[in-house]
């Protein structure tokens, strides 16, 4: 299992007691599943966040009155590249 998904089990609160043996599954409650996926997108949204900033920053460019010149589109072309990528490759997902 990813590290990073490890980390999200943990905090979620499974616990040694919901691991079966085979330390791949898990028991759960409704609250704990619930948890685990907030976990998921709050984490998702993290990973992002640095993409989401680049694109503000070419938003307030071309609303000040900058031209949509060629580093604006190498921006947005290295975002859409990594919005693609960045969450599939934090979570250890192909």
């Amino acid at each position: 299992m990813n590290e990073n998904i490890k980390k999200l089990v943990i905090e979620a609160a499974f616990d040694e007691e919901t691991m079966m043996p085979s330390d791949k599954m898990y028991t759960f409650t409704e609250e704990k599943m619930s948890k685990f996926a907030e976990l998921i997108v709050k984490e998702c949204a993290a990973v992002n966040e640095k993409q989401a900033l680049e694109l503000l920053g070419v938003i307030a460019d071309v609303e000040n009155g900058s031209n949509f010149d060629n580093t604006c589109m190498n921006t947005l072309k290295q975002v859409h590249a990594d919005l693609s990528s960045n969450i599939q490759k934090h979570f250890g997902v192909e």
